[in-house]
């Protein structure tokens, strides 16, 4: 066994007491405070069980009580039974699991210490061999009861994405693999996977899976004031620093239930620190933080926003369109609307974001993620000083990121529905160039509202076939609403008129004479006549408007017919039917004052005897 390889790696010099919003690595134990009770429970637990899973909500610190917590006690032989020679292989499951899971072995040291960065391709080979694929490289290493290889699989949810992404079988092949290693007595394999427990409900899509999680499942504990006052105040203590208590105070009153708080409360002290450190002489001098530097940084609630957004608006104008483009590539939403990020190689970016590929699109790429990144801000992973590869991943450093500062989050939400929006019109299209003349392949209701939206926003980003699609479905969608304003109108007309009939031979009934019906039939067969003629004149007029403007159009239109009272409320009421009721003080003024003309010309009154020959107004 090489005692090199089996050892925890060298320490890197800590440089901030704070990691702000990314996770502790596993050489910050010693800035690592506040989860002493939870790192002692979870060793109990790997006593007798080699499989757990460290659910809780995003921002819980599960990730950092892992890697600064549990994995430095495996290394000082805190768990009896198993010694101190352990192997730790990190990974995440991105868009490629079992390729993940060879290459975290590959970067842990190879299988017993033995490295074989040379046979990764063996190691691909041998992983996809089953769920004993694990346990037959080992075995093949010659490794043996001696050996502890601990598995952490961070971020377990980036699974579920990846399965309805693919096909499926390579994620249940890597969950399955999972699992029989846990339980094999060959060789001692731990696996701890963190996974938010949001997806808790989702586990069941893998066989086996729910039962492993039944039987080892930790919830992350919260910390409690004590807890958090440690969580400030110890790392602050290493660096010579001294935290006002009524700062400390402010920080702890100020941090509810929100599982953001935490990694807020991180970048919040180390923003705090920063800026305090650069006012020091020397690296020597006391540092203290102060409530007026606590304010001056934008506070508990506001660190995250100002920073980010101060970041941003320091950028050059075309950098700030790459880092738009990058921020969006970066992050996702779940099917049921959380926010999530999505890591991303540094070459997959370049190609996704940058298809002309020129050296200076490149370069300026470059320059935006070592702006979110750099050492003080650690928007993104990985930190400084790891250079940028083609193949390094990047990642948002975490998803409190996406939720506190705004425009990023309404970038995610927007290139959701884009995505969303892209693929739905997509599928249409192949449907409908099958059978062009089938309205029903074309698109309608929410899925039309939605792709306007994409075109008028990004309209180069339309193919031609789905430029076509979406026109076709707009001329579709403009008849059928003009087909039915007709009808409605049509409808309302016959309606109106009918009341009119009855409330002038109501008015006739009462004067009586059959000289008055004739002329009064006569009146109303023309009013009727006439009313209809001018309204569907301004239907006409009106139809290819949209709802609002042309209900606007029409109350002015009620506005300017003073001579016919009947017909100004005719247009003023078709107005108020298409704006809705208090929508549109335009169209409200010419209800009301159609109304009160109408009033003033109804029929009051009627003049004269058996003989009279007309009906007076109260004009």
């Amino acid at each position: 066994m090489t005692p090199t390889a089996n050892a925890p790696a060298e320490p890197k010099a800590i440089v901030y007491p704070y990691p702000g919003l990314r996770a502790f690595n596993t050489d910050e134990a010693e800035i690592f405070f506040g989860r002493t009770d939870h790192v002692d429970d979870l060793l109990l637990r790997l006593k007798s069980k080699r499989f757990l899973g460290i659910v809780g909500p995003s921002g819980c610190g599960k990730s950092s009580l892992i890697r600064a917590g549990v994995i430095p006690a495996l290394h000082a032989g805190l768990v009896g039974g198993a010694g101190c020679d352990w192997q730790v292989a990190v990974m995440r499951p991105g868009t490629q699991p079992l390729k993940n899971l060879s290459n975290a072995l590959q970067a842990s040291g190879g299988p017993c210490g033995k490295p074989f960065a040379e046979e990764g391709g063996f190691l691909d080979a041998v992983l996809r061999r089953g769920p004993m694929g694990l346990i037959d490289a080992l075995t093949e290493y010659q490794c043996d009861q001696e050996t502890n290889l601990l598995l952490l699989v961070d971020q377990f949810e980036e699974l579920f994405r990846f399965e309805r992404e693919s096909d499926g079988s390579e994620a249940q092949a890597f969950v399955e693999l999972l699992l029989a290693s846990a339980r094999s007595s060959r060789i001692p394999v731990y696996v701890i996977l963190t996974m938010r427990s949001h997806f808790l409900g989702r586990c069941p899509i893998f066989r086996g899976l729910p039962e492993a999680l039944n039987d080892s499942q930790y919830l992350t504990p919260r910390l409690n004031r004590d807890e958090q006052r440690q969580a400030i105040e110890g790392p602050a203590q290493m660096f010579n620093t001294t935290v006002r208590p009524e700062v400390v105070n402010r920080i702890l009153n100020e941090m509810g239930s929100d599982p953001d708080q935490l990694p807020l409360m991180q970048h919040l002290l180390m923003r705090m620190w920063r800026k305090e450190q650069l006012k020091a002489k020397n690296h020597s001098t006391p540092i203290e933080l102060t409530l007026e530097t606590y304010k001056e940084v934008g506070g508990l609630s506001g660190c995250v926003l100002i920073h980010a957004e101060a970041i941003y608006e320091r950028l050059q104008e075309g950098d700030r369109r790459i880092a738009e483009l990058m921020w969006r590539r970066l992050t996702d939403v779940t099917s049921d609307g959380a926010l999530t990020r999505r890591e991303c190689e540094f070459d997959t970016l370049c190609r996704d974001l940058l298809p002309a590929g020129n050296a200076s699109d490149v370069n300026a790429l470059r320059r935006v993620i070592e702006e979110f990144r750099q050492s003080g801000r650690s928007f993104l992973m990985p930190p400084p000083p790891e250079p940028l590869s083609e193949k390094t991943p990047i990642d948002v450093s975490h998803e409190s990121i996406i939720r506190q500062w705004k425009r990023l989050r309404d970038w995610a939400y927007d290139e959701h529905m884009i995505t969303r929006t892209r693929r739905n019109v997509g599928e249409r299209v192949k449907r409908w160039k099958t059978d062009p003349k089938n309205m029903g392949y074309l698109l309608s209701g929410v899925d039309l509202a939605e792709a306007k939206i994409w075109q008028r926003k990004y309209p180069h980003q339309l193919s031609p076939d789905e430029a076509a699609l979406l026109k076709e479905s707009i001329t579709k969608e403009e008849a059928d609403v003009r087909k039915e304003e007709e009808l409605k109108y049509s409808a309302s007309l016959k309606t109106k008129n009918h009341w009119l009939k009855g409330l002038v031979f109501a008015a006739i009934a009462l004067a009586g004479g059959a000289g008055v019906l004739a002329w009064q039939n006569d009146k109303i067969a023309d009013l009727a006549k006439d009313n209809e003629t001018k309204a569907t004149t301004n239907l006409k007029k009106f139809k290819d408007e949209s709802e609002f403007n042309r209900a606007e159009r029409l109350a002015n239109a009620s506005i300017n017919t003073r001579t016919k009272p009947q017909l100004r409320l005719l247009l003023a009421l078709e107005a108020r039917h298409g704006a809705g009721v208090g929508k549109s003080p335009v169209v409200e003024d010419a209800f009301f004052k159609a109304l009160s003309a109408f009033d003033r010309f109804g029929i009051t009154s009627v003049a004269g005897t058996p003989n009279a020959s007309h009906v007076h107004d109260s004009r």
